[in-house]
């Protein structure tokens, strides 16, 4: 066998996805399925939605399928892959962060019946190569129901992959490109299920960390886009959005403008505050003609490798296609492919995230560098829209999606678009359909699947582009929710303020609608209110065991959490309420005393316990006040943090606030933050 395997939920999820037609819904034998799920690529990354970079094999596979305009994913590489495996937001599953407690963790595994168990009710056998990253699920084998996986558990070497697992096993891993060691073993898998299984279905989920940083990839291939992208980021957008029209991307469509006031996230500086990528390196999307000839060529040799990854990637899911061909069961195999969130600003050094250190001396693209694409380039990638991953704007959650299916997919379908609204949690009902699994064995304490299958997508006579099922997004602070050409947003950058878009008319969300249309903003956002709220109830309930601390939680209803700094958007106040003492706030970086966290009702209520979990022990002087008569007042206090239960006298406030006064070190941590009226 090879090196190395792919991720298998992703290959699963969009098979199932694509097969429900009239066709094959009724088939006498079940489609197979293969997901294949990349990391961080753009909207546009391939020629098949206008990029310049070569991706024949997608290409072929998406002139004899079907391309959609209008799916998305959840912003980030774990939420998304949990919504393929499970068919659950993560929000109704830990209630929005993505850790928690160990206890809990084991209810969420016993009480959710992961794709591939639900999946072997059909007969079908599961394989897994790749990327795992799902933390409500960690063993790819006996949590997920795969019966083989090679998992990847870390990425921050694309040439030196380490903490790899072989069948929930640790496996020896040995010097290799992840991307070819991904595809070659799902070949493995293949040809092993032809000699000893060939009259089951099969269910592949094959998960890419490309081009996911560090940038890495092939020298022959990185030398192939040499001088490509010399003429920038804005020129190059214009060249893409060009190439989307006359592939049928609709005429109306227009770039987002860069928003060179956003910095990237997640900057890395040395031991010593140092900036380690080099003097050529640059923090945000200014315009290119104001760069310097040093900082142009630099940033255009990063988008070559990230196009030499993208393109290593094409290639190795060839050689997928190749085997399926070779097994006379490519007819009957439906192929999906998608992105796990859109091209990421961040700008990860290697401090702190792995064990290999950024060499600048080294040559670009090679196994001793850790670059980032940055947000230059990520606007290409994510052309035309509007920022990126972990945003919830349109750059952040638009994910492009093939569906290839020759028995499934109607012959007077293939080659087109389709603008029907989409989302990730839409795999597992789609596929479930497709696979004519009627009556899914489902635990009763999970949640209710929100997600709506779009098989009918596939059939000339139920071909559909319905929109106006609501689609709920929520992760790091940003939220939104599209309901038919509708689209409410907002990003903790911008102070959490609701911004409302016709996405029919403006895509790119460039035109701001609150003010125009207060009652369409005013319906939207009580809509998602509502889903948030079933969403976390839901997320309690599947976790429920007599945790007192859920509960305390839970007690406090609708409330809303600020903080006087967060570090680099993670780790945000939502953290410390969401009754999961594994998660946590933290100031930001460096910022001393003088912090707080404040949660404010819905109402103003009677409150007389204050519950704090503080990690790190780092208070030394603390505060809790609430509110009265327009003004803070003083309602406890005391020296060192920890962990504390506070009976207090009954005060009637609308909103309680722990000041931190004094900190050892330079940030401070706090798990959980809950304020509640105790009867006597």
């Amino acid at each position: 066998m090879k090196d190395f395997v792919m991720i298998r939920w992703t290959t699963t999820l969009l098979a199932l996805l694509m097969g429900a037609t009239t066709t094959s819904v009724n088939a006498s034998e079940p489609p197979n399925i293969l997901i294949v799920l990349v990391d961080d690529m753009g909207f546009s990354d391939l020629g098949c939605y206008g990029s310049e970079i070569e991706t024949p094999h997608l290409d072929a596979i998406a002139n004899d399928g079907l391309r959609f305009s209008n799916f998305y994913n959840t912003a980030r590489c774990w939420t998304s892959r949990t919504s393929l495996l499970t068919g659950f937001h993560l929000d109704q599953i830990t209630g929005g962060p993505p850790k928690t407690a160990k206890d809990k963790m084991r209810l969420i595994q016993q009480r959710l019946t992961p794709l591939p168990k639900l999946l072997r009710q059909k007969g079908y056998r599961s394989y897994h190569t790749g990327k795992w990253h799902v933390q409500t699920l960690p063993n790819a084998c006996a949590d997920a129901g795969f019966d083989h996986s090679l998992a990847f558990h870390t990425g921050e070497n694309h040439f030196r992959p380490r903490r790899v697992t072989q069948d929930d096993r640790p496996y020896p891993h040995q010097p290799a490109y992840d991307t070819d060691a991904m595809a070659d073993r799902m070949v493995d898998y293949l040809q092993d299920h032809q000699q000893n299984h060939s009259d089951a279905p099969f269910f592949g989920y094959l998960a890419f960390y490309a081009p996911h940083w560090p940038l890495h990839a092939k020298p022959e291939t990185i030398e192939k886009y040499r001088g490509v992208y010399q003429a920038g980021w804005d020129q190059l957008r214009d060249q893409r959005l060009h190439r989307m029209k006359e592939k049928g991307f609709p005429k109306n469509w227009s770039n987002a403008p860069l928003e060179p006031q956003i910095e990237a996230t997640g900057i890395t500086k040395g031991p010593d505050g140092e900036m380690i990528f080099g003097p050529n390196e640059i923090y945000n999307a200014a315009a290119w003609d104001e760069l310097s000839k040093d900082v142009q060529e630099f940033q255009s040799v990063k988008m070559q490798i990230h196009a030499a990854m993208v393109d290593d990637m094409d290639q190795a899911f060839g050689r997928v296609m190749d085997q399926i061909k070779a097994m006379d069961d490519f007819d009957n195999t439906l192929v999906l492919f998608l992105s796990d969130n859109g091209a990421s600003a961040e700008m990860y050094g290697s401090y702190g995230r792995g064990k290999v250190v950024h060499d600048p001396t080294a040559e670009m693209g090679g196994a001793d560098t850790h670059l980032c694409l940055g947000p230059g380039f990520a606007s290409l990638a994510n052309t035309p829209f509007r920022r990126y991953k972990i945003w919830t704007h349109e750059g952040g959650v638009a994910t492009p999606l093939i569906a290839h299916w020759p028995d499934g997919i109607h012959a007077e379908l293939r080659g087109r678009i389709t603008d029907r609204v989409g989302h990730v949690v839409d795999f597992v009902p789609a596929l479930l359909e497709v696979a004519g699994v009627d009556d899914a064995n489902l635990n009763p304490k999970s949640p209710e699947w929100t997600g709506e299958s779009f098989a009918s997508v596939f059939d000339r006579k139920t071909f559909s582009t319905a929109r106006d099922r609501p689609v709920f997004f929520s992760h790091a602070g940003n939220r939104g929710l599209r309901q038919g050409d509708w689209k409410l947003v907002s990003a903790k950058i911008d102070r959490n303020r609701w911004e409302l878009y016709n996405l029919e008319q403006d895509r790119s969300e460039t035109n701001d609608l609150s003010a125009q249309h207060p009652d369409k903003l005013e319906e939207l956002t009580a809509l998602w209110e509502q889903m948030n709220d079933r969403y976390r109830e839901e997320a309690r309930n599947l976790q429920s065991a007599g945790d007192a601390e859920a509960s305390r939680v839970g007690a406090m209803g609708k409330i809303e959490i600020n903080a006087s700094t967060e570090w680099d958007g993670k780790n945000s106040a939502e953290m410390a309420v969401d009754g999961n003492p594994d998660t946590r706030w933290n100031s930001a970086k460096g910022s001393g005393g003088n912090q707080w966290l404040e949660v404010v009702f819905d109402s103003p209520r009677e409150v007389n316990r204050v519950d704090v979990i503080e990690s790190f022990n780092r208070v030394r002087a603390f505060r809790i006040q609430s509110w009265k008569d327009g003004q803070w007042v003083d309602w406890a206090d005391g020296k060192r943090l920890g962990k504390k239960t506070l009976k207090l006298e009954t005060v009637t406030t609308s909103k309680v606030r722990l000041c931190l006064d004094q900190l050892r070190g330079g940030s401070v941590s706090i798990a959980e933050f809950s304020v509640t009226l105790e009867q006597d």
